[in-house]
């Protein structure tokens, strides 16, 4: 019981705070600048807490470095800070309204298997022929994330004819048009608007650059998550920005213990 009196950190705890305004502070600060030069990256949230108040841990992973960011309220802004708008190559996405690639203003590679479960969850309460557009719109995905593993595994004799012919049937399937069924109307809107952003098939473009799905963001999160289980998360502003600067990769975070200050 503390009795209402302020938690005092523990010696380690501070020494962590000191070093995130010196060289740390530093250091993370050049690892975030250096996200908008990235060739790709990968971002994603999860829930954080503090001082007891709901928050998010945002994660972007490049391949040259990952960094974190805590935010009471996570908007568009809060991402435009940790992904800025002239960032060169292609970002990997949730779908969510804050990582609109047109309000970022960057190349967004949206998360196929997140959308192929929405096309599932249609599915689930529909018969006959109602089931058609969900299912060519599922398999035509499908087609174009096997086609992208194919190119990587050295099996296909000609890339570019193949991702053309399967851009261009879903250009046709995700064509504007007026459907019966409420719910085979909502994914052509949701999904059609994507990809008239151009933010559903950059993996096809780009084989080199894109993703298919947005996992490397997923596991970058994994240690948070792993801390939020495990503690109260943080107890102040400044614990988790000491907390989101220390790590410069997501295998140094430490989840519990005094590794993670939670002032």
């Amino acid at each position: 019981m503390t009795g209402g009196s302020r938690q005092v950190e523990s010696a380690t705890q501070q020494d962590a705070m000191r070093r995130n305004q010196a060289e740390v502070g530093e250091e993370s600060h050049q690892l975030r600048a250096s996200v908008k030069d990235a060739k790709r990256g990968f971002t994603d949230d999860t829930g954080w807490r503090i001082n007891g108040e709901s928050a998010s841990m945002m994660g972007s992973d490049t391949d040259e470095a990952t960094v974190y960011k805590s935010v009471l309220r996570h908007r568009n802004q809060e991402v435009r800070e940790l992904i800025p708008s002239d960032q060169g190559g292609v970002m990997h996405t949730d779908r969510a309204l804050t990582y609109d690639a047109w309000a970022l203003e960057l190349l967004a590679q949206q998360k196929c298997d997140h959308i192929i479960r929405s096309i599932d969850k249609v599915l689930e309460d529909k018969a006959g022929s109602v089931r058609a557009f969900g299912e060519t719109l599922k398999t035509l995905l499908k087609d174009a994330i096997a086609l992208w593993q194919r190119y990587h595994a050295g099996g296909v004799d000609d890339y570019t004819r193949e991702a053309q012919n399967i851009t261009q049937a879903i250009d046709r399937h995700l064509k504007p048009r007026s459907l019966d069924d409420p719910d085979n109307q909502r994914l052509l809107d949701q999904i059609g608007w994507h990809h008239a952003g151009g933010s559903l098939l950059p993996f096809l473009d780009q084989p080199e650059g894109a993703e298919p799905t947005n996992n490397r963001a997923e596991r970058a999160l994994c240690p948070g998550v792993t801390a939020r289980k495990v503690s109260h998360c943080s107890k102040s502003a400044d614990g988790a920005r000491t907390l989101m600067q220390l790590p410069v990769h997501p295998d140094n975070i430490q989840p519990s213990g005094n590794a993670s200050p939670q002032d």
